[in-house]
């Protein structure tokens, strides 16, 4: 009996911190802004807010450039302000034809391209 009294005590206090606590995970950036702010420079809008995002894997080939990111998110009942972070995108060469892919996914992003950039 006092085994489990522990194991149900032990969860109830862990359960707050998945509802209410904030966590860092690899999100979705397929469905949200992306631009390709210069040949090389690509700039993602992801779901969270003030959440810190930061590039966690960038695979570069000559045929596609993958790219996952990851974030602080809020605890389901934590609430969220409704906004999108920014993260930058430095490629090694011009993104040229190549897709750009949500690794989260596995979709391609779709991506808005200026008719020219400011350097030009």
């Amino acid at each position: 009996m006092r085994t489990r009294l522990l194991v149900l005590v032990v969860g109830v206090l862990a359960l707050p911190s998945c509802l209410f606590g904030s966590r860092r995970v690899a999100v979705t950036v397929g469905q949200q802004e992306a631009v390709l702010t210069a040949p090389d420079m690509v700039e993602l809008s992801v779901p969270s807010c003030n959440g810190n995002p930061a590039i966690t894997v960038l695979e570069q080939e000559p045929d596609q450039v993958r790219v996952e990111v990851e974030t602080t998110v809020p605890g389901r009942f934590a609430g969220s302000d409704d906004c999108l972070d920014l993260v930058q995108v430095e490629l090694d060469e011009p993104l040229g034809e190549r897709p750009l892919v949500d690794l989260t996914t596995g979709d391609p992003i779709t991506l808005g391209v200026p008719e020219e950039f400011p350097d030009e």
